[in-house]
């Protein structure tokens, strides 16, 4: 393990899995080290260039920086390891602020979508996350986590919602992804703070 920077590591080791966050978007990938595991986070939007150019099983070095929690008042949580680099790929480096999200043209139109069975997906403080139903996954941001009070078991939900158009985000279900523009359920409705 070589430092770099203050506060920036190299480290060598045999490419893992890919893992995904609460929205069930890739968004780290375990390197293994001596046996250990270690998870490297970076944008969900570069999940699909790291994964055409790193794959499991590769050895590659990595430069990564610890990152403090945000909300921890008492210093008590492990810091997450931030990936801003991958060398020793056959496909080349990868500086991971390089890869800029890749919007496709002509901008999200919205459309309507019907749920009539759907799963409620929660994080893991109990934040709703997302309602799938199918292939079907529609995002919900904390900003819009009173929606989930007119959400009732049995509804049928009527949503609005534009379709992701990053290309560069993963599914780890391959799910069709979607923001929530507005839901209408059992006459009451709700439009997005977001």
């Amino acid at each position: 393990m070589e430092t770099l920077h203050k506060k920036q590591t190299e480290i060598s080791g045999i490419v893992g899995n890919y893992l995904a966050n609460k929205h069930e978007d890739i968004s780290a990938i375990e390197l293994v080290i001596e046996d250990k595991a270690l998870k490297f986070n970076f944008p969900p939007h570069a999940a699909k260039t790291i994964m055409e150019k790193v794959r499991p099983g590769s050895f590659v070095k990595v430069v990564y920086e610890e990152e403090k929690p945000k909300h921890d008042p008492k210093g008590d949580k492990k810091p997450k390891l931030k990936l801003l680099a991958i060398t020793g790929t056959p496909g080349g480096d990868l500086i991971i602020e390089e890869i800029k999200p890749q919007k496709i043209n002509g901008g999200p139109l919205a459309e309507s979508l019907t749920f009539s069975s759907f799963e409620l997906l929660k994080g893991k403080k109990g934040d709703l996350t997302g309602i799938k139903s199918g292939k079907q996954l529609v995002h919900i941001h904390k900003e819009d986590q009173a929606l989930v009070e007119i959400i009732t078991p049995g509804s049928t939900l009527e949503i609005t919602a534009v379709k992701r158009t990053d290309g560069g985000f993963v599914n780890q279900n391959q799910d069709d992804v979607f923001h929530i523009q507005k839901l209408l359920a059992d006459g009451q409705e709700y439009i997005s703070k977001k």
